[in-house]
């Protein structure tokens, strides 16, 4: 009895200590297929024992996740086929809340029939179900500290102390472009920092790491598997235990490119500066609230300042007063983004308190937030131009002045003379009338001529003065094929009588900006003067045309008449009383006034000729719409 007792207290014993560990029990007749759990086995899925009465394997089948099933059943098999020494296996069951928890649970054959095959099974369930969460937030972790370091190109590597060999990633292999499978051996991987300094740096950090447990965070130059030479920053941490180094890992990152963008961005620093320091004309940098923080020396000259004082003022403060509003109001429009930049003209204020007249142009730099940062100033002085401008438009003035008093006297002169001229030819008609033996006297025809050739040039010199008062008329669209035609009408019966063969190829609709007489003047002097320098050798012919080349619409008058030799006559062509053919009634005033007409409305004359070849004027009018 004494031995029973003491194995019922035994068992008591162990009862109380499962019941300590919260470790639910199981055992599983494999011949029989009963089935005996105890309390805490059901309080892991959120029943009590009596709920799950009657415990069978359809108790287990309704609990069991479907994926972890299968699983079980063939861990099972092994341990009853003597392949395992005990089963063992993570399954998830339902719990009474509707999650699922995860098992970890473990068995092993603890007796067999007479015939030797397995007989009861026992077995535990321990609820793993916290160590699974965290395994799988460690999991997770790890993938997106791997998508972090495939986006960021940053591979990682392990140092095994006691094989000096290195494990590396995917990423890390790519940088140094190491093509040979497996670890990398320590000495292998020091070789691909280039030698020098980058080698000597990392040989130091390592030694360091694993002799003194600092780490270390360097960059380097390497040269990789395949001789590409880069820029990278090698990280190392080494993990110690009870003072001793076990092993370095860290991560390695290309920044080839990185330090490369900072080479270029310290050579556009210093480009700057070079462009700042000596530029001719004045330039600063400004904060956006009005002060200066850096100025160049040509600034400071412009503006009689050393660099120290102007640095002590505002730019409101050497801004004439009547400008400062508008300067201000341009300079708010940048920061809120109204405007990308603007140019003005505006009055400083030297430092002897005179006035500097400038051309201001301003832009705005910003941050990669958006944020202004300050403004950038170009200063060109201007003050010897504004004052030459001042002083050519008071020379202008005074000269428009002068013009229109001698306007004035030449109508006054030109009116005068032709009513004197005028009573002198009344005089001479009368003479003749009243004592006709005096025309026969040889000095009448004389005087006749005299005046009849006064009038002729004061109606030419009155024609000049009503031209001069009337250039800046506004002009017309006027239809150039219409004016031709008219022209050609005018002049039909010259035409007719020299048998001159016109060829009108300007089309309709091509219109001109001009002055409906000018217009008509300036035809009728081309085409009267193409009628009358015809050549007697050939049928005379004059073609007319029109090309649009922007701004201009170009009338082109072309003949076949006796020419002019440019080389001789060119240069004095367009000059009044200028003759080229000897003709009695030639006068030298219809291309002078023709050109002063053509330039009046803002066009130009272009002649080409060849003697006894003809003559081809190209004028151009402004182009008032598309032919």
């Amino acid at each position: 009895m004494h031995g029973v007792s003491d194995l019922v207290e035994r068992i008591q014993r162990y009862e109380q200590l499962l019941e300590s560990t919260e470790i639910g029990t199981w055992e599983w007749n494999v011949q029989t297929g009963e089935i005996r759990i105890n309390e805490r086995w059901a309080n892991l899925i959120g029943y009590s024992l009596p709920e799950l009465q009657p415990v069978n394997s359809e108790t287990w089948l309704r609990f069991v996740h479907p994926d972890d099933r299968v699983r079980s059943d063939q861990a099972i098999e092994r341990h009853l086929k003597g392949e395992t020494e005990f089963y063992e296996c993570e399954t998830r069951l339902r719990h009474r809340n509707g999650k699922w928890v995860w098992m970890l649970d473990k068995g092993k054959i603890v007796s067999r029939n007479k015939k030797g095959e397995p007989e009861w099974l026992m077995g535990s369930h321990l609820d793993i179900t916290y160590r699974k969460e965290r395994e799988e937030l460690l999991l997770h972790y790890n993938n997106l500290l791997d998508k972090s370091n495939e986006v960021a190109r940053i591979g990682t590597w392990e140092l095994n102390l006691d094989t000096l060999y290195a494990k590396v990633s995917r990423i890390t292999r790519e940088i140094i472009e190491w093509e040979e499978e497996g670890d990398i051996p320590l000495n292998k991987g020091i070789e691909l920092y280039k030698e020098g300094p980058s080698r000597s740096s990392v040989i130091r950090a390592i030694n360091a790491a694993i002799e003194t447990g600092k780490s270390f965070d360097k960059e380097c130059q390497l040269v990789t598997g395949k001789g590409t030479e880069k820029w990278v920053r090698a990280i190392g941490i080494p993990e110690l235990e009870n003072g001793t180094c076990k092993r370095v890992y860290g991560l390695v990152q290309d920044i080839t490119e990185k330090n490369r963008m900072h080479s270029e961005l310290v050579l556009k620093e210093q480009q700057f500066r070079n462009t700042f320091e000596n530029a001719p004309n004045g330039m600063a940098l400004i904060s956006p609230e009005g002060n200066w923080l850096m100025v160049n020396l040509r600034l400071c000259e412009i503006l009689g300042y050393t660099e120290e004082e102007l640095l002590q003022k505002s730019f409101a403060e050497i801004t004439h007063p009547d400008d400062v509003e508008r300067d201000v109001q341009f300079g708010m429009e940048l920061i809120e983004g109204k405007r990308e930049s603007y140019q003005l003209e505006k009055r400083n204020i030297h430092k002897n308190g005179s006035i500097v007249w400038t051309i201001l142009a301003v832009s705005l730099v910003r941050d990669s937030a958006g944020i202004p940062l300050h403004f950038i100033a170009q200063i060109n002085d201007i003050t010897r131009e504004k004052q030459a401008h001042l002083e050519v438009a008071s020379l202008l003035a005074v000269t428009r002045e002068q013009n229109d008093r001698l306007l004035n006297f030449a109508h006054i002169v030109s009116h005068n003379l032709r009513s004197h001229v005028g009573n002198f030819s009344m005089l001479l008609d009368l003479i003749k009338l009243e004592v006709p033996e005096s025309a026969d006297n040889d000095f009448f025809p004389l005087l006749q001529q005299s005046t009849e050739g006064l009038q002729e040039t004061i109606s030419h010199l009155n024609e000049v003065v009503t031209f001069n008062s009337h250039q800046f008329e506004e002009m017309d669209d006027l239809d150039l094929n219409t004016f031709v035609k008219n022209a050609l009408n005018v002049l039909n019966a010259k035409i007719l009588d020299a048998g001159v063969e016109i060829e009108n190829k300007i089309p309709q609709g091509c219109l001109i900006k001009g002055l409906p007489a000018y217009l008509d003047s300036i035809l009728i002097n081309f085409l009267t003067n193409a009628i009358k320098y015809r050549s007697p050798e050939r049928k005379p012919k004059i073609h007319l045309s029109a090309i649009k080349s922007d701004p201009y619409l170009i009338l082109r008058i072309r003949d076949n008449g006796l020419g002019i030799d440019l080389n001789l006559h060119g240069a004095k062509l367009f000059g009044m009383y200028k003759t080229f053919h000897g003709n009695d009634d030639a006068r030298g005033v219809g291309l002078f006034l023709t050109k002063n007409q053509v330039e009046a409305i803002k066009g130009k004359i272009e002649v080409d000729s060849q003697v006894n070849v003809g003559t081809t004027f190209n004028v151009y009018f402004l182009n008032a719409g598309d032919p």
